[in-house]
């Protein structure tokens, strides 16, 4: 989408009194794109809008529990939460929302995290 589309998108979102914006982000969006990502929220809020990120972490839990010896089991294309992965996934969350957290109090924008 052009930025004209993207406003005209919001307009007609806004003034249904939708005031909400779901984002997607893959886990690789979140390290690779992190700025233009809260860049892009920041704008959704300037614009009056509560935009709800929803995110993944899914090659970042991989990387680190390849580099400990545990090996990811998947069931129809899930990862399956055990024992073994659920501090490493605990690991992955905190060190990753650190870090949207600084940036986006950097740049401005009010959040929460769930």
């Amino acid at each position: 989408m052009n930025e004209s589309q993207v406003k005209a998108y919001i307009q007609k979102y806004k003034q249904a009194n939708k005031n909400f914006a779901l984002i997607k982000a893959s886990g690789e969006s979140m390290s690779s794109s992190l700025e233009p990502i809260v860049d892009n929220l920041v704008k959704l809020q300037g614009l009056g809008l509560t935009p709800i990120l929803t995110h993944g972490y899914g090659n970042q839990l991989t990387s680190l529990l390849s580099q400990n010896g545990v090996e990811s089991q998947f069931i129809d294309g899930n990862r399956v939460t055990d024992e073994a992965t659920l501090g490493f996934i605990q690991e992955v969350l905190f060190e990753q929302n650190h870090e949207f957290s600084k940036l986006a109090k950097l740049k401005g924008l009010n959040f929460l995290i769930f």
